[in-house]
């Protein structure tokens, strides 16, 4: 029996590719380009830190524009 694997393209959006890992409780994920060539593994440490970076960040704009910092 052979099951299908779990991969994502190198142009897959951050978001997607975290959702599809923790839908199949997955640690890590094979990266392959366009030609389905492997190009490298994502593992689920290295898309959190990207995606709470990016929380952050967003978060600091809010408080900034509540604010009213540089909108004067």
């Amino acid at each position: 029996m052979t099951s299908d694997v779990v991969l994502c393209l190198e142009s897959d959006h951050l978001k997607d590719v975290s959702e599809r890992m923790k839908a199949r409780h997955l640690k890590n994920i094979p990266v392959v380009d366009v030609k389905r060539r492997p190009s490298g593994l994502l593992n689920a440490r290295a898309v959190l830190r990207v995606l709470l970076g990016d929380a952050e960040q967003e978060e600091a704009q809010i408080i900034d524009y509540v604010k009213g910092v540089g909108y004067q």
